[in-house]
């Protein structure tokens, strides 16, 4: 499939702009796409990831609770209850911790929020990009405005890492993974 050649039209509005759209900044717009879909499917599949963890660490507390209320009160007496009422209640409390450390809500939630915002730089880029020359925006402002709001979205974006995030709570501060940092979002 060949592109269309820009027509005189084209050239004439083009040559009022400040930077014409041309082919390499074309190729920097869609390399900056391809890295913004690279970047949305990772929050994705980490969102993905820590819904799973919400479920699997608050579902057995939650089964736990519900088993135990009644055998609580029929074999109030033995002294074997009363250990595994310790246990179970320790076991709960150490659960209940791991959620509210890891967040995993809340962390599904900003992975989800920014694999949405990196979809709708992508879908900005193409839809742009498939437009004939005289009905884009000029350039230089449209390279602009995806390039902050690229380097807005990479510097704002939430761990996607497991065991990093959570000592932020503490004021601690890690190295991002190598595989978030990559290359910023310039041109």
């Amino acid at each position: 499939m060949s592109r269309p050649q820009p027509n005189i039209f084209d050239h004439i509005i083009t040559m009022s702009q400040a930077h014409p759209w041309d082919l390499e900044i074309e190729d920097d717009l869609k390399r900056v796409a391809v890295e913004a879909k690279r970047r949305s499917e990772m929050h994705g599949e980490a969102a993905e990831w820590f819904k799973t963890l919400r479920f699997w660490c608050a579902a057995p507390l939650v089964i736990a609770c519900f088993i135990m209320a009644p055998m609580c009160t029929m074999y109030a007496s033995s002294s074997k209850m009363r250990m595994l009422e310790i246990w179970t209640f320790l076991i709960c409390g150490v659960g209940q911790g791991l959620l509210f450390f890891g967040d995993f809500s809340g962390r599904a939630e900003r992975n989800a929020n920014f694999e949405s915002r990196y979809v709708s730089i992508c879908n900005d880029i193409t839809e742009t990009l498939a437009k004939p020359y005289r009905c884009r925006p000029l350039a230089d402002v449209f390279v602009t405005r995806v390039k902050t709001a690229g380097i807005l979205l990479t510097r704002n974006a939430p761990d996607a890492t497991l065991f990093m995030a959570p000592f932020s709570h503490f004021g601690w501060s890690f190295e991002r993974d190598a595989r978030l940092q990559g290359p910023r979002l310039e041109m």
